[in-house]
């Protein structure tokens, strides 16, 4: 996986993770994948839009218009400014912050135009 660094936490060895990846990649639908990271960088951003994934989205902390990128801005929320973005972003997967219909998000109807940040 080229530069990826994956930590397998639960697992007491090297080989006991191996076979589990082994045997869970084999599961996966390669054809039915939704991507989804954050970055606070604009050529990282520009680089996700160049992935060849029909479902995918990345969190970013400046407006854009670009449809694979959400912007959360979250700096104008006064609350909010001095969080990290990172934190924002987990929070949001964790429930903790509401900005989007996950259900809307995984089917690629979000309406950007409509979000705004609950806490």
């Amino acid at each position: 996986m080229d530069d990826a660094e994956l930590h397998f936490n639960h697992y007491f060895s090297f080989e006991e993770a191996i076979n589990k990846w082994n045997s869970r990649v084999t599961k996966v639908n390669w054809d039915n994948l939704f991507v989804m990271m954050y970055t606070e960088d604009y050529g990282e951003a520009s680089q996700f839009i160049d992935l060849h994934y029909a479902n995918k989205v990345c969190f970013v902390p400046f407006e854009t218009s670009e449809p694979s990128l959400l912007p959360i801005p979250y700096s104008r929320i006064d609350e909010m400014s001095n969080v990290p973005f990172w934190a924002i972003v987990n929070g949001l997967a964790q429930g903790t912050y509401k900005y989007y219909n996950v259900l809307e998000l995984l089917q690629g109807s979000l309406n950007h135009e409509r979000i705004e940040f609950r806490h």
